[in-house]
């Protein structure tokens, strides 16, 4: 099962590169960064908040479902990722991340 844990930048840094955890970090995208996102393709007159999310290689998320519309930006390295069609879910059951 999944643990959230608040931890400070140089701490959360540490233990994403450490080898001995198998873990990602998620939080708020910096305002600076939303600023070169075009707001108006999310049908929004307001700036849309977005969660950015790192991790190490070799770290996987299982099966699960987003609540809300995603946008997956791959900075470094590959991904590898299944999407299956809508009529599939009931026969999944993933769990809501």
């Amino acid at each position: 099962p999944s643990v959230t844990v608040v931890l400070p930048g140089r701490e959360a840094a540490r233990r994403l590169l450490a080898a001995d955890e198998t873990l990602y970090l998620q939080g708020l995208a910096p305002k600076r960064l939303m600023r070169d996102v075009d707001h108006l393709a999310f049908a929004s007159t307001r700036r849309p908040l977005a969660r950015v999310w790192a991790s190490r290689s070799g770290v996987y998320s299982p099966l699960h479902f987003d609540a809300q519309d995603s946008h997956l930006v791959q900075v470094v390295g590959r991904k590898h990722i299944v999407l299956w069609p809508p009529d599939a879910l009931p026969h999944l059951r993933p769990f809501p991340a």
